[in-house]
């Protein structure tokens, strides 16, 4: 690795067709999904990097759309020209890489491209099946004093350390690591840690089988698909636990009790419970007890309000906002919080 050699533009390192990161996109409303589709449309017109497709309707959001990106940045940058450009409050859900899934018994038998987690392959399909990543090997030159700020940056995030010579003046690494690491935020982390004094170069990337699974959201019973993260086995457990602890600061109290899970396939990984609001029914306006020393009468009012609320809980909705999605974009190995 030459230290003064040029290194190509991150996204530039890949192919068109494989440097895109996906996200799905949902107006507020249902009513307005034409007035986003015109502004995304027009926006799209300035960045032919931006692909755009029709998204399936989900069972909790409704009708939206897939759009394609460079990487998080460019996503984030796109969604704030959308809102401020064309004062569209859209909800941006955790975007995704690309993925391919090949047969166990013939990998070169590509069986399709998964661009969206709808087209994740089941239990019973995985036993069958293989999950492909796009992976690339990084070259960084960082100066030694900055090489532990470097490491703490890369170890999280890259799968594999393929050499690290700390020779002065600068220490060069080689890494492995996923493109969905990379493209989420790598750069930008390694230039804040080493204060912009490291250097990163990308090789074109190779599709290699990955042990990942599929972690999905619920509130209430309910899966939400739009909150559906992928993530390496070994990292489920504490991946999950993260994600229902951020998204229980980010989902605003109800009249209802609200339970967020995380589970993998049937299996729940974690739990959280965010309890509704109570209303105290055995005191009067005047601050007297209702029904003085009556236990029965007092026990029929709770009875009547737990029913209540089990009845709001059944047919209650939840309202998710922005800071929801980003709260379970931000349980990524390395990703700090972040507000809308």
């Amino acid at each position: 690795m030459a230290e003064d050699a040029a290194s190509p533009p991150l996204e530039a390192a890949l192919p068109a067709a494989d440097r895109l990161l996906y996200a799905s996109v949902f107006p507020p409303d249902g009513a307005l999904l034409e007035d986003m589709a015109k502004a995304v449309d027009r926006l799209a017109l300035n960045d032919a990097s931006v692909s755009v497709a029709r998204e399936p309707p989900r069972p909790t959001l409704g009708a939206g759309l897939r759009l394609g990106f460079r990487g998080l940045l460019h996503m984030d940058v796109f969604r704030q020209r959308l809102r401020d450009e064309f004062d569209e409050d859209v909800l941006f859900c955790a975007p995704l890489v690309p993925y391919r899934l090949v047969s166990r018994a013939d990998p070169t038998r590509l069986l399709r491209e998964i661009h969206t987690l709808d087209l994740w392959p089941s239990p019973a399909e995985e036993k069958a099946a293989l999950v492909l990543e796009p992976t690339v090997r990084l070259d960084v030159l960082v100066p030694l004093d900055a090489l532990g700020a470097a490491l703490d940056v890369l170890e999280p995030r890259c799968t594999r350390q393929l050499a690290l010579d700390p020779s002065p003046p600068k220490a060069a690494l080689r890494y492995e690591a996923p493109w969905a690491a990379v493209v989420d935020g790598l750069s930008e982390a390694l230039a804040h840690a080493t204060r912009g004094l490291a250097t990163l170069a990308v090789d074109p990337p190779t599709w290699l089988p990955a042990d990942l699974v599929k972690v999905d959201l619920a509130l209430n019973g309910l899966v939400v698909d739009a909150l559906s993260v992928v993530e390496r086995r070994p990292n489920v457990l504490p991946r999950a636990r993260k994600a229902v602890a951020n998204l229980k600061e980010h989902v605003p109290r109800q009249q209802f009790e609200v339970v967020i899970q995380a589970k993998v396939a049937n299996k729940i990984l974690a739990r959280e419970r965010i309890p509704p609001f109570r209303k105290d029914v055995l005191t009067t306006k005047a601050g007297k007890n209702v029904g003085g020393g009556d236990v029965s009468r007092k026990k029929k009012l709770l009875d009547k309000q737990k029913a209540g609320k089990a009845r709001q809980k059944t047919v209650g909705n939840v309202t998710l906002s922005q800071d929801s999605f980003w709260a379970v974009l931000a349980t990524g190995p390395g990703r700090p919080s972040r507000s809308s």
